[in-house]
């Protein structure tokens, strides 16, 4: 899990839509293509990209598959601009709200700009596009999908929380013998050296 986290890296995330109701029914499906049982830990602002509207509002009631998911918030209420990266993430600006005024459904991601850069960013302070946790929708959704929300702004937080899920699966560990019986062996050995006589006599000196 380490060495995975560690190797994360920006450009993994999708450019287009956040979609994270959507989302909740991707993950689950893939989950279930696991050779073992897996738990979430999701980490978000709790941003929708494009915003809700009626017609793309995904119906929870009936998803299966949260028991026990971590939602994490992550950011701030005041919000914070979002840094934009050039190839070599090297800073270049930050992202305008230009880039997030989408008309409801629409993505910043198609056939005709897939794989391009937009290297479009904010022209000032005022610009810029300003990230912030809407922690009333995450517990909402968190609650409909039967799982557990924590706040991001505590580690300590997120490890009491993620030791509240189920264990996802166990497995059996070997446990090599050969130092004990190793040890043991030496032990004995070193016996032979030592009489009888050679013991009372230490007794005796302990006593004295």
């Amino acid at each position: 899990i380490e060495d995975t986290i560690d190797h994360l890296d920006w450009r993994s995330g999708w450019s287009g839509n956040s979609r994270i109701r959507e989302s909740f029914f991707n993950l689950a499906r893939l989950i279930r293509s696991f050779p073992e049982n897996s738990q979430v830990v999701y980490l978000t602002d709790g941003e929708e990209a494009p915003k809700l509207h009626a017609f793309n509002t995904r119906d929870l009631s009936q998803f299966q598959g949260g028991n026990d998911w971590v939602i994490v918030g992550i950011g701030s209420f005041k919000g914070a601009p979002i840094p934009k990266l050039d190839g070599k993430n090297q800073l270049i600006g930050y992202w305008s709200n230009e880039s997030f005024a989408l008309q409801p459904g629409i993505a910043q991601i198609s056939e005709a700009n897939i794989g391009t850069r937009d290297d479009h960013v904010a022209g000032g302070e005022s610009d810029r596009y300003m990230s912030k946790l809407d922690e009333a929708y995450l517990k909402d959704i968190t609650k409909q999908i039967n799982g557990i929300y924590v706040r991001g702004d505590s580690v300590l937080n997120i490890l009491s929380a993620m030791k509240k899920q189920k264990p996802a699966w166990q497995d059996k560990a070997d446990f090599h013998l050969k130092w004990f019986f190793a040890s043991l062996a030496g032990i004995i050995f070193s016996l032979r050296f030592i009489s009888i006589k050679q013991i009372k006599q230490y007794v005796i000196k302990r006593r004295k």
